[in-house]
């Protein structure tokens, strides 16, 4: 009372989590009041522009993997901009910049590594396969871009891919377009990020 400091939950954000999974865990520990406010303020075309992200289809991607404190009932927008402020700060030392792919495109490949693998030996393998299938314009066939795509038309994966699925043309499927998927599937750590650079 005398010094009016607000009761803070902290909550951890694995690497590899998407939008839809990490309105869930905001939810859950009772920061956020809506998981579908959050999910449609990340798509919102004008808080993508405000971030600065480009041609973006969503923030997904720059929600920065990180434990965080936040109040009961924090506005999403604060979130969503206190997340994309620590991608910043933790990429702030790579060079985003300094590969063929554009600042952008080194995000979603680098969300689809993330998601290939937990073994942070194996990242610069999976990143070197995807850029060579990138470089002979073969299709990244990749499970973990369909299941987003679910994800982005559904709103939720029940965890059964099938193979209609996998044959399903869409803009994140990767079975059936040829190179990277819309935008970034997932968002990723530091570790993914630096082995698709």
């Amino acid at each position: 009372l005398v010094e009016g400091n607000p009761v803070l939950f902290n909550i951890t954000i694995p690497e590899g989590r998407n939008i839809y999974e990490i309105a869930k865990l905001f939810k859950e520990k009772g920061i956020l009041e809506s998981e579908e406010k959050f999910v449609k303020l990340a798509k919102s075309a004008e808080l993508i522009s405000e971030l600065d992200i480009g041609d973006a289809p969503s923030i997904e991607g720059y929600l920065y993997p990180e434990t965080y404190s936040f109040a009961p009932n924090t506005p999403a927008k604060m979130i969503l901009k206190t997340m994309m402020k620590q991608f910043k700060i933790a990429t702030s030392k790579l060079d985003l910049a300094g590969s063929r792919l554009t600042p952008h495109e080194v995000v979603i490949l680098a969300s689809i590594v993330e998601k290939e693998t937990g073994a942070p030996f194996e990242r610069p393998t999976i990143a070197g396969v995807y850029h060579n299938r990138l470089k002979k314009k073969m299709r990244l066939q990749a499970d973990p871009t369909t299941i987003y795509g679910i994800y982005h038309r559904d709103g939720k994966f029940n965890g059964n891919l099938r193979k209609k699925d996998l044959l399903e043309k869409g803009p994140y499927n990767t079975y059936k377009i040829y190179g990277l998927p819309l935008g970034p599937i997932c968002n990723p750590g530091f570790e993914a990020l630096k082995a698709t650079l």
